[in-house]
């Protein structure tokens, strides 16, 4: 079970070498941002025709690599908004070292509680805009 002091200000602390670097839930403001460039990395792989009728995802070769470039970028902003690290430090991280903050971020961020939060404003949102349609 899940401590409410966890709820309200999820940490999670890493051990990078001799240091030990917190790493936190986004603030509003740059988790709207985030999902933002996530969806837009999204859209550049999939593509607005992507699916094909038989439910096959087809991917658009000539912006798959733009898509993989800028995941890089996409992960380096979650990191920096994450930890507060500034991007020299992380620059000087290890592979293994960027990837335990990277999964300690990503673990925060997009955790079950938090992703049904989103999943419910979605819901309700939706159920808004049908009854607005239906009833013009």
């Amino acid at each position: 079970m899940i401590n409410e002091l966890e709820l309200l200000d999820p940490v999670r602390t890493v051990d990078i070498g001799t240091e030990q670097v917190h790493v936190r839930e986004l603030r509003w403001l740059d988790a709207l941002q985030f999902l933002q460039k996530l969806a837009a990395g999204i859209e550049q792989v999939v593509g607005a025709q992507a699916f094909g009728v038989d439910g096959t995802v087809r991917l658009n070769p000539d912006r798959l690599r733009e898509a993989l470039l800028s995941g890089g970028e996409l992960a380096n902003t979650l990191l920096v908004k994450a930890t507060g690290l500034p991007q020299a430090h992380l620059d000087g991280l290890s592979a293994s070292q960027a990837l335990a903050l990277l999964d300690a971020a990503v673990r925060i961020n997009f955790r079950e509680e938090l992703l049904g939060k989103l999943r419910a404003v979605g819901g309700a949102l939706r159920g808004t805009l049908t009854a607005t349609v239906a009833t013009r």
